[in-house]
């Protein structure tokens, strides 16, 4: 399988993305290049859930999280 399906796919806005680095603590990944605006993705779970409910205005209850 190759790394790409693996880890699911990201799009960024212009070129393709010619580097990536991790924050020191782990929980941020960036992706850029020469011709792609820095893009920041959160991969600590405790901190994705903690912006989906504010995106969301609330707390999920769990069977909002399945749907």
């Amino acid at each position: 399988m190759e790394l790409a399906a693996r880890l699911g796919r990201r799009t960024t806005p212009g070129d393709g993305v010619e580097s990536l680095a991790f924050s020191p603590d782990g929980t941020t990944l960036y992706a850029g290049g020469p011709h792609v605006p820095l893009q920041r993705y959160v991969v600590d779970p405790g901190r994705a859930i903690e912006r989906v409910c504010a995106r969301a205005g609330t707390e999920l209850t769990r069977e909002q999280w399945r749907t």
